[in-house]
């Protein structure tokens, strides 16, 4: 779908290109941005949904420009965070409590 994308508007594809990274962490960076202030301010319904959306295209496409096979990537890290116990993840849990009280 995002090759499409990248085709249709002449963009770089799978050249593998860190300057199409950084072009790209700079996009990122914007959308986290725009989905942080979106969960801060606690908005409803669509404009949640709609930013981490972005994020997620915007992440595909730098994957895309670079030649990374996000597919196999993510099914990878899927399957290394499967295998983590349950005591790590609530040790996680916990931080992130205990940081949300302070704030």
């Amino acid at each position: 779908m995002l090759e499409d994308f990248y085709r249709a508007h002449g963009l770089p594809l799978g050249d593998g290109s860190m300057q199409n990274a950084h072009f790209h962490m700079l996009l990122l960076t914007e959308e986290v941005g725009e989905l942080a202030s979106a969960v801060n301010k606690r908005k409803e319904n669509k404009t949640v949904p709609d930013e981490l959306a972005d994020v997620l295209y915007v992440a595909v496409g730098m994957a895309v420009s670079m030649g990374i096979d996000i597919e196999d990537v993510f099914l990878r890290i899927h399957n290394a965070n499967m295998r983590k116990k349950l005591a790590k993840l609530e040790e996680l849990r916990g931080r992130h409590t205990k940081a949300k009280g302070k704030a």
